[in-house]
């Protein structure tokens, strides 16, 4: 394979930081679910955790949502850098 198919391909199955952030910004662990199926569906199990938190101590639980959002935000980066250089080394 050529040197120029084998960056296409990379480029192809690369993800965007970008576009995971955002995802990640607006869709919570729905959105992680792009940077890592594991983080994603433990983010979803989190968020529905602190909602259900939430409704039972009459909204105090939301405080909790804000520096779990930040930290799934975090791990969205650094789990689509990590894929990223996983899939140059195996080029």
């Amino acid at each position: 394979m050529s040197d120029a198919k084998v960056l296409a391909t990379a480029n192809l199955m690369s993800k965007n930081v970008g576009l995971g952030v955002f995802l990640t910004l607006f869709f919570g662990g729905l959105g992680l679910l792009y940077a890592n199926i594991l983080w994603g569906v433990i983010g979803v199990i989190v968020e529905i955790v602190l909602i259900i938190v939430a409704v039972f101590t009459l909204g105090l639980g939301l405080l909790l949502l804000i520096p779990w959002h930040i930290i799934t935000v975090i791990v969205a980066m650094n789990s689509i850098k990590n894929h990223n250089k996983r899939l140059l080394a195996t080029l």
